[in-house]
């Protein structure tokens, strides 16, 4: 069975989290100056403000980039596991300081399941990268069965409000990630659950996608995990006010390519068993700070065709899920997700997004940066 799979830090997905300050196995997420070289106030519209984060375990590499609503607080790092094979697991947390409103990109393992091997596989052991599980193939069981009792230990009177199947998002992943192969299966969901918290009541969406490879030589044998897991949360009754921003920022997520470089040349040290006598994150550190993470055409290929395929899956989610809406970035060529109902939207040279409703504002008057306007695609 072919085992290689590439990290999605696009859809991160991507371990065990917790919504606390990075230490110094993660990575640190900085924001740009804002200062004075953006125009547009709040009361006038909104901006969204990309964030970099870097990876100490690589040389401080930056790891990837998202967006936030400014104004919001943010934390985000890359965690390095060398048991599992997918190695890495990004993680990124927004939340508005200023009501319930919260965004959670969550980390991820890989799976591996063969009850016909010859000897058996213990449950809950880790075996060819994978941890030794049956296959969960609802992601609406996999996320009331692990993710919530994990992340949302603390939780109370917990009732599902809604669980609708993403059918046209599972065929998207599975026609441009895995080539429409018939031993390849996947499945997505939003699920959203009301419960109590601190003596608020709060709604929460989780969108999870769950993959599955399987080989005709190895009956039985499964390697599956999640393609991506994220949610939005707000304030019973409020969370479609909010739910475009938080969307917009999780489907932001993009790897850099340099980090992309060097993650690749550490997974081929992992399939190549180079790694198997790292023992201690000391010892992962030194040997991810050796690579080299020079880019070739190959790796330039594989990541666009990669950035490719996730356009095609949100375009899928754009369609699917209110509340956002698809730009193309004239700077950059690439597609960005943005809360839909602004009729203007701007994009400056730092990569900031302007979007508002005022008629006749230029966010160009009284700014050092330039910004451009943009049309929604078609």
């Amino acid at each position: 069975m072919n085992t290689k799979h590439i990290l999605s830090l696009g859809l991160l997905t991507l371990a065990t989290f917790a919504l606390c300050a990075c230490d110094g196995t993660g990575a640190s997420a900085t924001g740009p100056d804002t200062g004075n070289k953006t125009a547009p106030t709040s009361g006038i519209g909104m901006r969204m403000v990309p964030v970099s984060v870097t990876d100490p375990m690589i040389n401080n590499m930056k790891a990837f980039t998202f967006l936030v609503p400014a104004g919001w607080n943010y934390d985000a790092k890359v965690e390095w596991h060398s048991e599992f094979e997918n190695l890495a697991s990004g993680n990124v947390v927004i939340s508005n300081p200023a009501n319930g409103d919260l965004a959670q990109m969550y980390p991820f393992i890989p799976y591996v399941w063969n009850p016909n091997a010859v000897v058996p596989l213990p449950v809950g052991g880790i075996y060819i990268g994978g941890y030794v599980m049956a296959p969960i193939r609802d992601p609406a069981v996999f996320l009331q069965q692990l993710v919530v009792p994990v992340f949302r230990s603390n939780i109370a009177n917990v009732q599902v409000l809604n669980n609708t199947p993403l059918t046209d998002v599972a065929q998207a992943i599975w026609k441009s990630t895995y080539g429409s192969n018939p031993n390849y299966g996947v499945t997505a969901t939003a699920w959203t659950i009301r419960y109590d918290l601190g003596g608020r009541a709060y709604e929460e969406t989780f969108y999870c996608a769950l993959n599955y490879a399987t080989d005709p030589s190895l009956p039985g044998a499964v390697l599956w995990r999640p393609e991506f897991i994220f949610s939005t949360r707000a304030f019973a009754g409020e969370l479609q006010n909010s739910q475009g921003m938080m969307m917009a920022s999780m489907t932001s997520i993009k790897p850099d390519m340099k980090w992309f470089a060097a993650y690749l040349k550490v997974h081929k040290m992992w399939q190549d068993g180079q790694m198997a006598a790292i023992k201690s994150a000391g010892d992962l550190s030194r040997t991810l700070s050796s690579v080299n993470a020079s880019v070739d055409q190959g790796i330039i290929d594989g990541y666009n065709q990669r950035q490719a395929s996730e356009d095609k899956v949100f375009d899928k989610f754009s369609e699917s899920i209110r509340g956002v809406e698809t730009y193309n970035n004239p700077s950059t060529s690439e597609s960005v997700q943005l809360p839909s109902g602004y009729s203007n939207v701007w994009v400056n040279t730092s990569g900031e997004y302007f979007l508002s409703n005022e008629a006749g504002v230029d966010p160009n008057v009284g700014s050092i940066l330039s910004y451009t306007q943009l049309s929604p695609e078609d």
